[in-house]
């Protein structure tokens, strides 16, 4: 999802154990464009993800295939969208039924490390209907059919070792003709019914800078507050009446994915030049180590990033940790600290129980916290706020209370109490 974001973002921070081999951009046709931290990162600033998009052109009465192996990662989605970027339908890695004998890796319960992972998938022009077929993605909504639009394919945070693809590559994708007829996936990408990708252009890495005005909305207090809809998202960064007046009505951003719900605080280095945050971490599944069983979890992703905000209203990504990164206590309590390199405090470190994240060029930012698949009797997700303002009612110690400080008041602290 493109919270905050109307233009391309760019991810110019780099995590210290991000895997490197294979980096390079998928060449194959149908998957024409990828973003990531690499090649710019235009629907959501997170630096464990990378994003590949394909252009859909279906013909009345055919059909995409999708034939795939599940990734060793921490989740997988595919979402359809319109020409405007909007969502149509979506399909989370645990919804996928497996080919036979084969084996989803998503599902709670199942063995991560099987060797057979094979699924297939359909892509079509109708809307959803009532009762979904398996396996299957609509393009159309409004019970009208929709004959072009976008498909993005997902993958967040695979495991150590592999690479971006998680071991698995992309999905081979064939177009199947009203006749029946299968046209590969080379064919496919020349034949009249495919369109090319129109791709994304990258914005500068060191646009703007300190001069950037002010954000009115940044104040001394942290105050958190969830996505509703991209109008009232960007209002929000320069005037919070003109954010009120856009309505709390809950939409899917700009190539958003439904699975994710997140909350923002605007902040500025104008209140203090160390920002610390503090909040409980929930359970999540862990899977960076190649786990051999997928655990139950309240939520499937967690991930704090901090956007650099530009005058356009876009962010431009400076850094994100995910949760397996976050150091945290018996308690699954953290502390993050956002700061400059220069005003690092010495025992913002690991070793002292503390997280630390690059604030960047700009004074201003924008913390973006996610919250991704929460279960269904976790009562204080991101997903369970339901209008602006119950953020802390709703969520708790699970919303992080942040405060601004110095350098030197934040090591005059002892190394393992530096909240």
């Amino acid at each position: 999802m493109a919270l905050l974001v109307l233009t391309a973002t760019v991810t110019s921070f780099v995590s210290s154990d991000r895997d490197r081999a294979d980096a390079s951009p998928p060449q194959d046709c149908f998957w024409s464009s990828v973003f990531d931290e690499e090649n710019g990162n235009l629907f959501f600033p997170d630096t464990a993800v990378n994003y590949y998009l394909g252009r859909v052109s279906l013909p009345p009465g055919g059909e995409l295939l999708l034939r795939g192996r599940f990734p060793h990662a921490r989740y997988i989605s595919f979402n359809l969208y319109d020409e405007a970027g909007r969502p149509t339908d979506a399909l989370a890695d645990s919804d996928i039924r497996p080919d036979r004998s084969s084996t989803n890796p998503f599902v709670v319960g199942n063995r991560r490390d099987r060797q057979l992972r094979n699924y297939t998938m359909r892509v079509v022009a109708d809307s959803p209907p009532a009762k979904r077929k398996p396996n299957t993605v609509y393009l159309g909504s409004a019970d009208q059919p929709r004959f072009v639009g976008s498909l993005v394919y997902r993958v967040y945070l695979p495991d150590r070792g592999q690479n971006q693809f998680g071991g698995t590559g992309l999905p081979e994708v064939a177009l199947r003709l009203p006749d029946g007829t299968l046209v590969d996936q080379a064919a496919a990408c020349s034949a009249p019914t495919n369109q090319p990708s129109t791709g994304v252009s990258e914005t500068d890495r060191h646009s703007g800078g300190p001069g950037t005005p002010s954000l009115t909305t940044a104040s001394p207090k942290i105050n958190w507050e969830r996505f509703f809809n991209v109008t009232r998202s960007v209002a929000r960064q320069f005037s919070q009446d003109a954010a009120e007046a856009s309505g709390d009505e809950q939409r899917g951003g700009f190539f958003s994915d439904g699975n994710n719900a997140y909350v923002s605080a605007m902040v500025s280095r104008e209140h203090g030049d160390v920002l610390v945050m503090k909040g409980r971490m929930p359970d999540v599944p862990r899977t960076r180590s190649g786990e051999v069983v997928f655990e139950r979890a309240q939520l499937r992703y967690w991930s704090m990033c901090n956007g650099s905000v530009m005058p356009t209203g876009a962010t431009d990504t400076i850094g994100c940790v995910y949760d397996e990164q976050v150091v945290t206590d018996s308690r699954d309590r953290f502390t993050i600290v956002v700061s400059t390199p220069e005003d690092r405090p010495a025992n913002a470190r690991r070793a002292c129980g503390v997280t630390w994240m690059p604030w960047g060029l700009r004074p201003e930012a924008v913390m973006i916290m996610r919250n991704q698949l929460a279960s269904p009797d976790f009562a204080h997700a991101v997903q369970r706020v339901r209008k602006p303002g119950m953020e802390r009612e709703v969520m708790g110690s699970f919303l992080p209370r942040g405060r601004y400080t110095s350098a030197v008041a934040f090591e005059n602290r002892s190394c393992h109490h530096s909240g």
